[in-house]
């Protein structure tokens, strides 16, 4: 499981950034079939009993399948937008080929990799966190669901840390002539805010597993725990990892969707999504 992800978000890190606009549409086409099994496991749980389990509290009965739901219902939405994209990108010839390194004007090779494959996992991440947290204790899927959150949060981590060594190497794209200051100082602002909820998803969730004594192997590779059990520590980090953190990410996407939505479809600058998407 863990493998698949990781190819699909290189996959999609790759394809997404291409010159063929086949290629192009068929990574956009991939990332809406990835996005309907996601939609499709969410419905299938409204209906399988899984968000109906006894013994579970009212917050895993009713609150986190709501936002599983709701999750739903923007994938949906995401699905019928990825549709019309993979068609027009078949319309829209990419002559030019990216640099491997930022320019003044746009995003490198390296740096869009980096992007999509950190977009993509976390955009699994979630969801299947949440999942995690209404499966029953016993149930045959929790095991391996268990050991792909946690190696692809070990995997977030690390891409995070190799994007910003890359930014210390190549500075980012300068932001767009157009934007206002407030516009600039936003932006700057929700990106910052970006990387340390990137980081902060997987280490919160380190803390976690580590204060409830449980053993943690990511990638492979097993992580000897330096604390002891703490039943408050471990609390405090469930809450963070759990509500706080997810809370933040999901204001700073929504944020940078409405501005993306706005550089394209309302003021009328392509360029400025192209910046980081083909």
């Amino acid at each position: 499981m863990t493998t698949g992800y990781l190819l699909l978000a290189l996959f999609l890190a790759v394809t997404l950034n291409a010159t063929n606009r086949i290629v192009r549409a068929i990574g956009t086409l991939v990332a809406a079939l990835s996005l309907t099994s996601m939609v499709s496991s969410i419905v299938l749980a409204d209906f399988d009993g899984t968000f109906a389990l006894p013994g579970k509290t009212p917050v895993l009965l009713w609150v986190k399948p709501a936002i599983l739901n709701v999750q739903a219902v923007v994938g949906s939405v995401g699905i019928l937008f990825l549709l019309w994209a993979a068609r027009q990108q078949l319309k829209r010839a990419v002559a030019t080929r990216i640099p491997v390194l930022n320019t003044a004007s746009l995003f490198g090779r390296v740096s869009r990799y980096l992007h999509w494959m950190i977009a993509t996992l976390i955009l699994i991440l979630v969801p299947m966190g949440m999942f995690l947290s209404v499966l029953a204790p016993h149930s045959p899927d929790r095991a391996a669901f268990l050991m792909a959150h946690q190696a692809l949060g070990a995997a977030v981590m690390i891409l995070v840390i190799v994007r910003l060594l890359w930014l210390i190497r190549t500075p980012p794209a300068k932001p767009s002539a157009h934007l206002g200051g407030w516009e600039k100082h936003t932006a700057r602002a929700a990106h910052t805010a970006l990387y340390i909820v990137m980081l902060a998803f997987p280490v919160s969730g380190i803390l976690m597993v580590l204060n409830r004594g449980v053993p943690l192997v990511a990638l492979g590779v097993a992580i000897r725990n330096p604390f002891e059990p703490s039943a408050a520590a471990a609390s405090f980090w469930a809450a963070l990892h759990d509500w706080l953190i997810p809370l933040v990410f999901f204001l700073l996407i929504l944020t940078h969707l409405a501005a993306v939505i706005k550089h394209h479809f309302i003021d009328h600058h392509p360029a400025d999504v192209r910046r980081m998407l083909r």
